[in-house]
């Protein structure tokens, strides 16, 4: 498949300041990540809460300046692109926002939420602007005359709905889907998804898509990479990483999803995950996950593993996998 997006070594370091401007600490909130999103894929990026899967989406569309690392979008290099000449990759690459409420503003009508980046792009007249909409509307499963109301007349799953088409108004061909559905509830989540899979097919997308379910993440994605502590230690394919994982984090993961086959559960070690996650401020040495594994030797407390990939292109950061 041909490549949409290649990231290299990609790092995102937010720094504590005191009141005369030095520096006090380092988060490393991305940490060195590599991996490829293909054309008309669903990469999906699981992880604990404060992993940094959404600063690594938002640094990825350029929300937040990379403080290193490359960013290949069809060969070209946005890292290095400064803020003002960012327009063109802007109208390619849009987001799906977590939450559906502060997402939207009240005190606009749909109509004026969906026109507003359709008027930054693209010079349409009014009249345009509204058959856009309307259509846009209708694809995402609303009604053409919602436009004239305001979000709060909505529910979640609708708000969340007038979110998905917000980021289509300007036809792009990527969209970061950061935890959009982890606000809803569990009866809205699956008609959101279907929502973004009927999307995807019609209009050739590419997704990353952000979020902690692992279920919901198999059903979608063609490829998971896993995240910890701003580094990702597990890529593969959607059924590899959910039916053969390799490092010990994703099995915890995976034996943490509620599931009636306790069979399936017995096949992996219940208590793989101990402790908290460690603050990103103070990084173990070595591997990063060693504090909390129980396979962990020496070498995992001094050496950091990389990625390594097999025959099968399955990608994983374990010296013991």
């Amino acid at each position: 498949m041909e490549k949409l997006i290649e990231v290299k070594n990609l790092k995102k370091h937010f720094y504590k300041k005191n009141f005369w401007g030095q520096n006090q600490g380092v988060t490393k909130a991305v940490d060195g990540v590599t991996f490829d999103i293909n054309k008309g894929e669903t990469f999906g990026l699981v992880g604990e809460s404060g992993c940094g899967k959404s600063t690594l989406g938002r640094t990825l569309i350029r929300m937040y300046e990379p403080t290193s690392g490359k960013i290949m979008y069809e060969g070209e290099d946005i890292a290095a692109i400064k803020k003002n000449k960012l327009n063109k990759f802007h109208k390619k690459m849009q987001i799906i926002f977590q939450d559906p409420y502060s997402s939207l503003d009240p005190h606009l009508t749909v109509r004026d939420i969906i026109a507003e980046p359709i008027s930054v792009y693209e010079k349409l007249s009014d009249t345009e602007i509204d058959l856009r909409i309307a259509e846009l509307l209708k694809k995402v499963g609303l009604k053409s005359d919602d436009m004239n109301k305001y979000s709060y007349e909505f529910s979640g799953g609708q708000r969340q709905r007038i979110g998905i088409a917000r980021a289509l108004s300007v036809n792009p061909q990527f969209v970061l889907c950061d935890e959009p559905i982890s606000a809803l509830d569990v009866s809205i989540q699956a008609q959101v998804i279907n929502v973004l899979e009927e999307l995807q097919e019609e209009l050739g997308l590419t997704y990353l898509f952000v979020a902690h379910d692992l279920n919901m993440v198999h059903h979608i994605s063609e490829k998971i990479g896993v995240m910890y502590l701003g580094k990702i230690v597990e890529i593969g394919d959607s059924d590899d990483i959910y039916f053969n994982p390799k490092h010990p984090y994703t099995k915890a993961l995976i034996n943490a999803i509620p599931r009636i086959e306790q069979e399936r559960v017995l096949k992996l070690d219940r208590d793989v995950i101990q402790g908290d996650i460690p603050s990103p401020l103070n990084v173990p040495k070595g591997c990063r996950f060693h504090p909390r594994c129980p396979y962990a030797t020496e070498r995992c407390r001094c050496e950091e593993p990389e990625l390594r990939i097999d025959a099968d292109g399955h990608q994983v950061a374990c010296f013991e996998a």
